[in-house]
């Protein structure tokens, strides 16, 4: 047993309720995943990249969109910097977590089209599956009150 259920179980504290639990459900909650297949030369890897907390994620895309640059455009931020500045430790490829100086090798060897699929797969799993999974709550929220 490890020192901190030790002291839990000689120091049970009361159930959470309401925001308290909610809140703690969020923080404990297992980040999203999502699979990328891109191009090595002549062989296809599999990059698994792991979702980070709201708070890392606008940090990361905080960088503003070069001027006429339409990925950058289509998400609202430098690519690049996504790319260069998402954590090694969240990206798999192949089953090993690179390096920074692999990831950065990675970086310039990737192909233009497999950047865009990786942005895009990130930008899906910080922002678009939330914006859904908001509306979906929203849509039922309201369903609720419309019943009584």
């Amino acid at each position: 047993m490890s020192i901190q259920d030790l002291l839990e179980e000689a120091n049970p504290r009361p159930p959470l309720t309401g925001f308290d639990a909610d809140l703690e459900a969020a923080m404990n909650r297992e980040m999203e995943t999502i699979d990328v297949e891109v191009v090595f030369g002549k062989s296809i890897a599999l990059m698994t990249l792991t979702e980070i907390n709201g708070g890392e994620w606008s940090h990361i895309a905080c960088w503003l969109p070069r001027p006429g640059n339409t990925q950058d455009a289509k998400l609202g931020c430098n690519t690049d910097e996504v790319l260069a500045r998402y954590p090694v430790d969240r990206i798999v490829i192949n089953g090993e977590h690179p390096t920074p100086d692999q990831w950065e090798q990675v970086l310039k060897v990737m192909t233009a089209a497999d950047r865009e699929d990786v942005v895009a797969a990130l930008w899906w799993i910080h922002v678009g599956a939330p914006e859904e999974e908001k509306a979906a709550l929203i849509a039922l929220s309201e369903r609720k009150k419309r019943r009584g």
